[in-house]
């Protein structure tokens, strides 16, 4: 009792469909989630605004720093650094024109507004 090679065949190609379908959703970067994004540039305002202060190279070294820095040895859920978010607003930074950077630098408040319009600004390109 043997199964015709078409169907051998058939299996294969759907196992390997599954198997490029499976990696590539993997390998995808998702999309990141609106409260982390919050996160994120609250972090970066709180970054630019401190005493610290960074060039916009060290920005995702600080953001990574802080995130990973932040979770305590006995604390049940540890924060990770999330690179899509830390790079994500580091690019919304980098979209602001340098007196806008100096306005960022100057209020947290302005920083987290300029932030904003500069992500919804990067949904119309």
């Amino acid at each position: 009792m043997s199964l015709p090679v078409s169907v051998l065949r058939s299996r294969k190609f759907y196992l390997l469909l599954f198997l490029v379908i499976a990696i590539v959703a993997w390998w995808w970067p998702g999309k990141v989630p609106p409260q982390t994004l919050d996160y994120y540039q609250s972090l970066l305002c709180a970054v630019v605004s401190g005493p610290e202060q960074s060039s916009e190279t060290d920005f995702t070294r600080v953001l990574k720093r802080t995130v990973e820095g932040s979770n305590s040895d006995y604390s049940l859920r540890k924060y990770h650094y999330d690179s899509n978010a830390g790079d994500t607003v580091v690019r919304q930074w980098n979209r602001l024109s340098e007196n806008q950077q100096q306005q960022a630098k100057n209020d947290s408040h302005q920083c987290l507004l300029l932030l904003q319009s500069a992500a919804n600004a990067s949904h119309y390109f």
